[in-house]
């Protein structure tokens, strides 16, 4: 499955894809590490959770995202 970098995704998708807590990837967009395309409800792009995943990831690796 191809996901666009536009899909706009909500704090429970982010939380699926960072396979975190929702109350961590609320506290991402808080702390302004997750740039927000919409505020009431949250919503972030795609290509920002994957631009968040590849900017921790060590020289050279890249990301796969795989949806089940």
């Amino acid at each position: 499955m191809f996901i666009e970098n536009n899909k706009e995704l909500s704090i429970p998708e982010v939380a699926k894809v960072l396979e975190v807590d929702n109350t961590y990837a609320y506290r991402l967009v808080r702390d302004e590490r997750l740039a927000p395309v919409s505020v009431n409800p949250y919503k972030v792009t795609f290509g920002e959770v994957k631009h968040f995943i590849d900017e921790r990831l060590p020289t050279g690796f890249k990301s796969i995202y795989q949806a089940f």
